[in-house]
């Protein structure tokens, strides 16, 4: 029998995705499934859309507004995007996930190889998300 493949476009995202959970749940013992759902389903409406609101539709707008470098390509495609883009990417989305961990509270300033993988996704996808953005025009892709 031969082994099922997914296509080619579904492989990066979903072994990003699968890191992402993997790194998340901790040990298996530890994980409260209806906490999961509930969380599942909160932050990516309710977080998720507020962070967009603000910095994609707000922060990102301005910063292109001001910061007037371009650059000619992402990951291979070919099309002019601005500064202000891999700031927003970079400073308002990547860097305040990799500081979840630390609490200078309790003392505790110990960042996790999950909580980087996390950051660097999140910055990643930020980016290609504001790229798109500044591509359509629009900081949401329901508008």
């Amino acid at each position: 029998m031969e082994p099922l493949h997914p296509p080619d476009h579904v492989r990066p995202g979903g072994i990003v995705a699968f890191l992402c959970i993997l790194a998340g749940l901790g040990s298996p013992g530890e994980v409260n499934l209806g906490r999961l759902a509930g969380d599942a389903l909160c932050y990516p409406v309710m977080v998720g859309f507020a962070e967009e609101l603000l910095f994609r539709g707000y922060v990102q707008s301005r910063l292109n507004e001001v910061l007037t470098r371009e650059y000619g390509s992402l990951i291979g495609f070919r099309f002019t995007w601005h500064q202000g883009t891999l700031i927003t990417a970079i400073f308002y989305f990547g860097l305040p996930h990799l500081l979840t961990d630390i609490n200078p509270f309790t003392g505790d300033f110990e960042v996790g190889a999950g909580t980087v993988l996390i950051a660097l996704s999140a910055c990643f996808l930020r980016m290609i998300f504001g790229v798109m953005r500044e591509k359509t025009g629009k900081w949401s892709s329901r508008q």
